[in-house]
């Protein structure tokens, strides 16, 4: 089937349906997320020189470093990697922040990727052929784990490291944002989506379908009949 001529097979499985709503909301969710300086937060009736972070992000009100020979004042929001954060970045972006950091990178390139898998998919970019489609399943839903595992281990650590005094001083001033919550949001629809690509990935293989091999041979799994099953399958393709 050409693409743009009518609708893509694929909407006749429930399970990519599911799968893809999931991962375009997710994605979604998770740049805003990614994106915001609202992960941690003081309350604004309490006059304090922190005001509030994201994993990119620090706003502050008329701070000053302890230890800092300089005694430079920081007033107004700055990148994680400001120049003149340079010497004092350490302070708010500690080893474990820096991780975080890191994974967020991760898990964002993990999504994206998932995406353009799912779009290669609906343009036919994959071709049609059985084996492809069943590997892309698995991919996709390998690639919304890792994303959930790494978005489930940046909001724990980051969760659990707001009540450390030697990260926030005054760590009873500070509360988790909503920009936190929608990571933990984003993370629940990661998990959906790397579930049911999970299943679509198992029924397409248990469909019996003949599921044709790179190399030119024919795969079944022991004990299949080369019999093509009915189109009612639900599964992409017409299976």
């Amino acid at each position: 089937m050409a693409f743009g001529k009518s609708k893509p097979q694929e909407w006749r499985s429930k399970n990519f349906k599911i799968a893809f709503v999931c991962t375009a909301i997710a994605l979604i969710i998770y740049l805003i997320a990614f994106a915001s300086p609202y992960w941690l937060q003081t309350y604004h009736s309490v006059p304090f020189d922190f005001k509030n972070m994201g994993l990119w992000e620090i706003c502050l009100n008329n701070y000053f470093f302890r230890d800092d020979a300089y005694i430079t004042e920081f007033d107004g929001c700055y990148w994680s990697f400001a120049v003149d954060l340079e010497v004092r970045r350490g302070i708010f972006n500690p080893g474990f922040f820096v991780m975080c950091q890191i994974f967020s990178v991760v898990a964002l390139l993990a999504m994206v990727g998932t995406t353009m898998l799912m779009s290669g998919v609906f343009t036919r970019c994959t071709g049609e052929e059985n084996w492809t489609y069943w590997v892309l399943s698995i991919t996709m839903s390998g690639l919304m784990s890792i994303t959930s595992i790494l978005l489930f281990v940046i909001i724990v650590t980051i969760g659990a490291k707001s009540r450390d005094r030697l990260w926030m001083v005054r760590a009873d001033l500070v509360w988790l944002s909503w920009g936190y919550a929608a990571a933990c949001l984003a993370n629940i629809f990661a998990i959906v989506a790397a579930v049911y690509f999970g299943k679509e990935a198992k029924q397409f293989w248990g469909s019996k379908a003949l599921l044709k091999q790179p190399f030119g041979f024919p795969l079944f799994r022991q004990g299949d009949a080369a019999v093509e099953p009915p189109a009612e399958s639900g599964s992409v393709f017409g299976y």
